[in-house]
């Protein structure tokens, strides 16, 4: 939570890249440094022990907001810091 920028009770959309799955919640730190990602309630079943996972958080805001983007391993460890497109291209 530290390294993307994630305050706590921050609304978070959690993207399911392995089933497709989504769903809208919030940001609660666990024991720090542990890596654990834990999906709480009814949304638990949506998620499973090595899916691949994207977590977005949502701002609501009247200025601009550069993004912070990380990568992580498979143990949720924190490799890199990653740039995203500035401007999409169009697709057609």
């Amino acid at each position: 939570m530290d390294k993307a920028d994630l305050a706590e009770y921050e609304k978070v959309l959690i993207c399911n890249v392995t089933n497709g799955n989504r769903r809208e919640t919030y940001a609660l730190p666990g024991e720090y440094g542990s890596g654990v990602v834990s999906v709480q309630g009814a949304g638990a079943r949506l998620y499973y022990v090595g899916d691949c996972l994207i977590i977005l958080s949502i701002v609501v805001t009247d200025y601009l907001v550069e993004p912070r983007m990380i990568l992580v391993d498979d143990r949720n460890k924190f490799v890199e810091y990653i740039k995203g497109a500035k401007h999409e291209q169009p697709l057609f």
